[in-house]
């Protein structure tokens, strides 16, 4: 008796993983249109772990898309959400708002089920999921933390009209003969000059340095503006194709070690104290977590003394992590 109730305990169990696993295609209303998705957390999630979406390409579909990233695979181990969109038509609008509204409202209803981090959410897709990557960095670069395009750039070239700087890690097959990987450079030079990238890039040949065989060479320009990166992942011979390769790049896996390091604000310079001496009652000392740029004029600051709105004289350079605001009169 005792035996069998073990045994039916450890039944119970595996059962219970296997469903957690097959996560079902799901209807999700955004505005008054019915969308699809497919959503994937693992049973260990809690509040404030991370959210990637992925994006399947042209004439392809939510499974078309799971079956070829396994996200699930790396999103188990890793511990972080995973929702596979569907496109109106198998297409995504990437002229409008339509499918960049559905990406808000999948942020938001992750918040409402899982607690997601707003700060950590990551982008990614394929082919034309890709290119609707690149154009969400055009009107959300506030909402997402980093971008990975996989086979996928603008086709009518680059726009670099983001709200930031943005870290990208791009992955493209050099035999890809849907998207040309000719079109590759353009796409990502215009990125390494809006994130001022170096322009000279590190080369790693081959990646991972740790597997020989790897047709894959990565390339590496940052740190840019607020730290950010840029990676393009060249895949030698590769066509069109999200490449999950053992002796190589798993291309999944790659992508969420790069966009695991990025948050909104990483890199930005934030307040982290003041002080006031008493040989210049007139300057306030500000200090930052980060070095700033060395610019001729610094704006946006307000004082407040004993609740009144202080007058601002200049606000100056001291050192890569200080500012000093002068004031019109001394704090007594």
């Amino acid at each position: 008796m005792r035996f069998y109730v073990k045994f039916l305990l450890i039944v119970l169990g595996v059962i219970a993983g296997v469903d957690k696993m097959k996560a079902q295609i799901e209807d999700f209303t955004v505005g008054n249109t019915t969308r699809k998705m497919l959503v994937y957390a693992p049973s260990t999630i809690v509040p404030g772990r991370p959210l990637l979406i992925s994006m399947h390409g042209y004439n392809q579909d939510i499974n078309y898309q799971k079956n070829q990233t396994k996200w699930e695979d790396v999103a188990k181990e890793h511990n972080f959400v995973v929702v596979y969109p569907g496109g109106i038509n198998n297409a995504w609008d990437l002229s409008g708002n339509r499918d960049i509204d559905f990406i808000l409202a999948i942020i938001d209803e992750m918040v409402k089920r899982y607690g997601i981090d707003r700060e950590r959410v990551y982008l990614s897709g394929f082919s034309m999921g890709g290119m609707m990557t690149y154009y969400a960095a055009t009107k959300i670069a506030d909402k997402i933390a980093a971008f990975a395009p996989v086979s996928g750039y603008l086709m009518g070239g680059p726009n670099t009209n983001s709200s930031r700087p943005i870290p990208i890690i791009h992955v493209h097959g050099t035999a890809d003969d849907v998207v040309a990987y000719s079109g590759v450079s353009t796409c990502l030079n215009a990125w390494i000059a809006r994130d001022s990238c170096p322009t000279t890039a590190v080369i790693t040949k081959p990646y991972p340095p740790d597997k020989p065989s790897s047709n894959c060479t990565k390339y590496y320009w940052g740190p840019g503006t607020d730290s950010v990166e840029i990676v393009l992942l060249s895949l030698s011979g590769v066509g069109h194709w999200h490449s999950i390769d053992p002796n190589g790049v798993n291309t999944s896996l790659e992508i969420w070690n790069f966009c695991k390091k990025f948050s909104l604000g990483f890199g930005v310079p934030k307040f982290k104290a003041a002080s006031v001496w008493d040989f210049n009652p007139r300057q306030i000392v500000v200090s930052f977590t980060k070095p700033l740029k060395t610019l001729s004029n610094y704006e946006g600051f307000s004082v407040k003394v004993d609740g009144t709105e202080a007058d601002i004289d200049t606000v100056v350079w001291i050192d890569s992590v200080h500012l000093a605001i002068n004031l019109v009169h001394a704090i007594t």
